[in-house]
């Protein structure tokens, strides 16, 4: 056995684990869940040790909800043993604890490439700082959530990394300009930066202009850049990326209101590799640019557009393609979103898995009825509308088109929608049998004590099991709605 995933068995001990790899000498890559004080560090120093073909360590901790208690800790005796394997190259601890005595003293030089210490709470800049120093060859770091973490200890990692080509900072919210300025100056083979939610309540922002512009003036190679909620990120930034960074396939600049129009037509013009584009809340873009990603940017397989509120109709038909490469689109709250824009998307986008109509008013059950029947491979669909909205414009003649050509549907939302009968549903659950989940409404003049009953008999006839969370919503109008979220296992034989 080379590989052995043990996530999620909260139950595996020392003395399981010990066992296991008695008698898996060449293990390659483990990954394990530390539940509680079920594994100790001390097996896994051992297991390093012992299986000096070990490539990856992977240790996800987990805590009690009610408690911020590490269970794992990261201590000295753990990394002398990554020291001393030299096969082994990438050891990622998630919140994990971190016992300090003795790391900082460490000098020997690590072998590792990749270093994950994704919300480790106790991780300081002093600790962060000796393991950059003994580990000259690393290429990706993740530090994310770990509020111990600025400017000093990341300025570290960049003079002492300089083959750094990811870096992962979300949510450290002491993550300024300054660092990232260093970065940029010193691992000019930066490929991947996420500084998502590095913000504190500052008027501009921790994340700025300055910053981008630095990272795309040096690192030329950059393909992927996370500055979700950075409000000091405008146009400016993203345009002058989007034309030094030509090889650009995956920006996130959700949130950040500084983005509209301008900064889109130049990704469009210069990122032709752009695979993934997350704009969401950005309420300065529309339609102008957008049309422009489409037909310039044929390799988009992720739109996220969620809250675009001035976002009318797209034109999704492509001069440089016959069909688009879509296969996720998120249009949820996209309020000037019509039928026309379903219809483009059931002709060009054939690929296309995941799509979220939510709160879209205006659409109706001839939008919905040509997206499935051009989109059957659709495995996500959710038309729901929350809070104090309701829909009659989809109804049961929608439902009864996604029985028949949505085969391959995983997860149906059509809570809000004011006309949707048991027959339909009854016809879903028959005929899309690899759902999971599926949301429904129905609305009444008063409240229905037998409908919860009725609709779980007839999904029992398809299903071996089911289970239902029921909520009552305030009265739309005159009547009361029922929303029920059902979670279905396999089919019946």
């Amino acid at each position: 056995m080379e590989v052995l995933d043990l996530c999620g068995c909260r139950l595996m001990s020392d003395a399981g684990l010990k066992f296991i790899l008695s008698k898996c000498i060449f293990l390659i890559r483990l990954s394990f869940t530390a539940y509680k004080a079920n594994i100790t560090p001390n097996v896994l120093k051992d297991v390093i040790s012992t299986c000096k073909s070990l490539q990856e360590v992977r240790v996800i901790c987990e805590n009690d909800e009610d408690s911020n208690e590490a269970y794992f800790y990261l201590t000295k005796e753990v990394l002398d043993a990554v020291q001393m394997n030299q096969s082994l190259k990438k050891i990622y601890f998630l919140n994990s604890g971190i016992i300090e005595e003795g790391i900082d003293q460490a000098e020997s030089k690590f072998n590792l490439l990749e270093l994950g210490l994704s919300g480790c709470m106790e991780l300081s800049n002093d600790i962060l700082s000796v393991l950059s120093y003994t580990s000259p060859k690393l290429q990706c770091l993740d530090v994310s959530n770990c509020p111990g973490i600025d400017d000093s200890g990341i300025s570290v990692v960049a003079q002492y990394c300089p083959n750094l080509q990811h870096l992962i900072a979300k949510g450290c919210p002491c993550i300024t300009d300054v660092s990232i300025e260093n970065v940029a100056k010193h691992c000019k083979l930066l490929q991947s930066l996420n500084v998502s939610g590095c913000e504190l309540p500052k008027p501009a922002g921790n994340i700025t202009d300055v910053a981008v512009q630095s990272i795309a003036a040096n690192c030329l190679d950059l393909r992927q850049l996370n500055v979700k909620w950075c409000q000091g990120v405008t146009d400016l930034g993203i345009a002058v990326v989007a034309t030094n960074c030509i090889k650009l396939s995956h920006l996130n600049i959700c949130g950040c209101l500084g983005i509209s129009d301008v900064s889109i037509k130049v990704v469009a013009t210069y990122c032709e590799d752009l695979q993934s584009l997350e704009i969401s809340e950005c309420l300065r873009i529309t339609r102008s640019s957008l049309n422009d990603v489409v037909q310039n940017c044929i390799k988009l397989e992720y739109l996220d557009m969620q809250v675009c509120s001035y976002v009318s109709d797209l034109d999704l038909k492509s001069d440089k393609a016959m069909f688009l490469s879509l296969c996720h689109l998120d249009l949820s709250y996209c309020t000037k979103i019509t039928d026309r824009t379903l219809k483009q998307i059931s002709r060009c986008c054939p690929r296309l898995i995941f799509l979220s109509i939510a709160g879209c008013h205006r659409i109706t059950d001839t939008g919905v009825i040509s997206l499935v029947q051009g989109c059957n491979k659709l495995q996500y669909l959710d038309a729901s509308f929350r809070g104090s909205q309701s829909c009659a414009q989809i109804t049961s003649d929608s439902m009864n088109v996604i029985a028949s050509s949505c085969v391959n549907l995983t997860y149906l939302d059509v809570i809000g929608c004011s006309n949707i009968s048991e027959v339909s549903i009854d016809s879903v659950v028959h005929s899309c049998r690899y759902l999971k989940q599926l949301n429904v409404s129905q609305f009444s003049e008063k409240l229905d004590s037998q409908l919860l009953l009725r609709i779980s008999k007839c999904i029992s006839k398809y299903r071996s099991s089911c289970s239902c969370e029921e909520m009552i919503s305030n009265p739309r109008g005159r009547k009361l709605a029922q929303n029920f979220l059902f979670k279905m296992a396999a089919p019946n034989l």
